[in-house]
Order: C-alpha cells, then structure tokens, then sequence
C-alpha cells in the first residue's frame, strides 16, 4: 500500500512575516489564518462575521486579529 502524507493547512503560513508585536501575541498567525479559511468555509464572508464565528474575544483575535477587515 502506497504511503500517504498528511497535508497540514496550518504548515503553508507557519514562514510568513507576523507584523504583531511579539510581547503582545496570545495566538500565533498561522493559527489565526486558519480559523479565518474554517469561518469562510462555514460562511463568513466579512469581518464581523469572522469575529463572531471564532467566538473568541481575546486581543488577537478581535480587533488586533481580524479588526482590520471589512465588515
């Protein structure tokens, strides 16, 4: 049987540049982009959206994380 590689959706964004101060990160990016892609997924199609269906209301994930999108 052929081998089979697991495919990570967080692994493509782990390299990208985080412009957050460091001292203030409680999630990393990578992590956000993905729950931002699972929203989308799931309906969200603007800002707001993204925010409510996280569920989460911490700073990286409310206006720091997602506040600069379009609602």
């Amino acid at each position: 049987m052929a081998e089979r590689k697991v495919v990570s959706l967080v692994e493509p964004f782990e390299e990208l540049e985080v412009p957050r101060v460091e001292r203030t990160r409680i999630h990393r990016l990578s992590d956000i982009i993905v729950i931002a892609i699972c929203a989308v997924i799931c309906g969200a199609d603007n800002g707001r959206l993204i925010r409510e269906w996280t569920g989460i209301w911490d700073g990286d994930l409310s206006e720091r994380g997602f506040g600069g999108l379009r609602d």
